[in-house]
């Protein structure tokens, strides 16, 4: 149970980490953003 707090937790970070990026580089370069 522990570590599927840990995957849920890191998986919100990852999430967070993606949409901070898209929202900060919302440029025509995305070649480097995997679809």
């Amino acid at each position: 149970m522990l570590n599927y707090v840990v995957f849920m937790h890191i998986t919100t970070f990852g999430r967070s980490i993606v949409v901070l990026r898209t929202l900060f580089s919302a440029q025509p370069k995305t070649a480097w953003m995997p679809a």
